[in-house]
């Protein structure tokens, strides 16, 4: 009895070590069936990830475009040359501020008498 449950045992610990080498036509056509299944959904994931960015990308392009021309078509005109006064501005009389309450900041300007 010892020696058959041995023989199953080393039987079964023989074929669980042997890798199954695949030869029937119909295991081999489903294995690369599956193969090109899987190939195609990740080749299908990078391209939506794919045309994700790079209408991520044309969009950010468009908006500097519109950006750029928004700013093209404003036009500020150049700052006149001031002009070169001949004499001084000469003030003839001195306005001398004066409070109106004694205890507030208002000053009222009063011309001089």
């Amino acid at each position: 009895m010892k020696i058959f449950i041995s023989s199953i045992l080393i039987i079964g610990l023989v074929s669980c070590l042997a890798e199954p080498k695949p030869t029937d036509k119909l295991i081999m056509q489903r294995i690369e069936e599956r193969k090109n299944e899987y190939l195609n959904s990740v080749l299908e994931a990078c391209r939506i990830e794919a045309e994700a960015r790079a209408s991520m990308y044309v969009d950010s392009l468009l908006s500097e475009q519109i950006q750029i021309s928004l700013n093209e078509d404003v036009n500020f005109p150049l700052k006149p040359e001031k002009p070169v006064s001949k004499n001084p501005v000469i003030i003839n009389g001195f306005y001398k501020p004066e409070t109106i309450f004694k205890d507030t900041v208002l000053v009222q300007v009063k011309k001089p008498q």
